[in-house]
């Protein structure tokens, strides 16, 4: 394993065997899911899998996009709200796997060597919205890892407080108090 710091983050690179077996099956989902994503305009595939805190059952998802784009679904987004979809909004996770490469099986079978030179030039992280959604939906004190395949059979892992580290949330647009998604506040409520 390699870890690689900035200022304020932490991402860690390793081989996709020397994961435990949770993981791995997490990866593997994603992988299954991307191979579902509707993605005809862009040809920007993604898989993405969550697995939930209270059921330990993993949620998968893909991108569907839409001719319009602004109404496409997230693979992250997707699995999210599938698995809020099924367990309720109190409902929390601890790890969301991302597959948005096209990348064969033997990813996950052979060891792959970390390119010492520059080893995130390769890094494919959630774009700006999905990090919101994931914010949004695991708000709390509890880490939460990111898990990314990487093209060269790679995987990155960085926890969303390290990949947002100053999200926007309800207490950027109200100012009653808000203990966390599982008091969740409706709109009206909040104003």
């Amino acid at each position: 394993m390699q870890i690689i710091e900035g200022p304020n983050w932490q991402i860690s690179l390793q081989p996709f065997p020397d994961y435990g077996k949770a993981e791995q099956t997490l990866f593997l989902s994603a992988w299954h899911a991307r191979q579902n994503a509707y993605a005809f305009y862009s040809d920007y595939k993604v898989g993405a899998a969550v697995r939930s805190v209270q059921s330990g059952r993993i949620y998968p998802g893909c991108n569907v996009e839409c001719s319009t784009y602004s109404e496409t679904v997230h693979a992250e987004e997707n699995a999210i709200h599938t698995m809020i979809s099924a367990e309720g909004p109190s409902v929390t996770f601890d790890a969301i796997a991302i597959v948005c490469i096209d990348v064969s099986l033997d990813m996950f079978v052979s060891k792959k060597e970390i390119d010492s030179d520059n080893p995130l030039s390769q890094l494919v992280m959630p774009c700006g919205r999905c990090r919101q959604v994931i914010w949004e939906h695991c708000e709390s004190e509890r880490p939460v890892k990111i898990y990314s395949a990487m093209p060269n059979g790679l995987v990155a892992t960085i926890d969303i407080k390290d990949l947002y580290p100053v999200p926007f949330s309800v207490r950027c647009v109200t100012t009653k108090p808000f203990a966390s998604h599982k008091n969740r506040v409706t709109v009206s409520e909040a104003l």
